[in-house]
C-alpha cells in the first residue's frame, strides 16, 4: 500500500507542478502583451498627435494634439509604472522557469521510511486485489 500510495501522491505533485509552471508562464506572458499593448497604444496616439485634418481651425488642432499627447503620456506612465511594479516578479518567474524553484526558496520533502513496503509484499497485495 506504503509504495502505491507513495506513486500516487508523486503523481499529483507531478500534476500540481506542471499546472504551476504553466500558469507562471502564462502570467508572464500577461504581464509582457500587457506593457506591449500600453507601448503600441502610446505610439498609437503619438501618431495621432501628428495628423493634420484639412479645414480645422488652429485652434481645434492645438486641441487634438494636446489631448493625444496627454493620452500618450498617460500611457507610457503606465508602461513605466507596470514594469516598475512587475520586474520583481518578472525576475522570480524566470528563475523559476529556469531553475524549477522559486529564487531563494528551499524546498524539503520528508518521508516516513517506517511505512514502506517491500516490493514483493506491494505486489502480492495488488495481484490480490484483481
Amino acid at each position: 500500500m506504503g509504495c502505491l500510495a507513495l506513486r500516487v501522491e508523486w503523481c499529483k505533485a507531478f500534476a500540481r507542478t506542471r499546472r504551476y509552471n504553466e500558469e507562471v508562464r502564462l502570467l508572464r506572458e500577461e504581464m509582457r502583451r500587457t506593457i506591449a499593448y500600453g507601448e503600441s497604444a502610446e505610439r498609437e496616439w503619438r501618431g495621432l498627435a501628428e495628423v493634420e485634418l484639412e479645414g480645422s481651425s488652429p485652434e481645434l488642432a492645438e486641441g487634438r494634439r494636446a489631448y493625444a499627447a496627454e493620452h500618450a503620456a498617460t500611457e507610457r506612465a503606465r508602461c513605466i509604472d507596470l514594469e516598475k511594479r512587475w520586474r520583481p516578479m518578472l525576475r522570480k518567474a524566470d528563475a523559476y522557469l529556469k531553475e524549477g524553484t522559486a529564487a531563494g526558496d528551499e524546498i524539503t520533502v520528508e518521508v516516513d521510511i517506517e511505512d514502506e513496503v517491500e516490493p514483493e509484499e506491494e505486489e502480492a497485495r495488488l495481484e490480490g486485489e484483481d
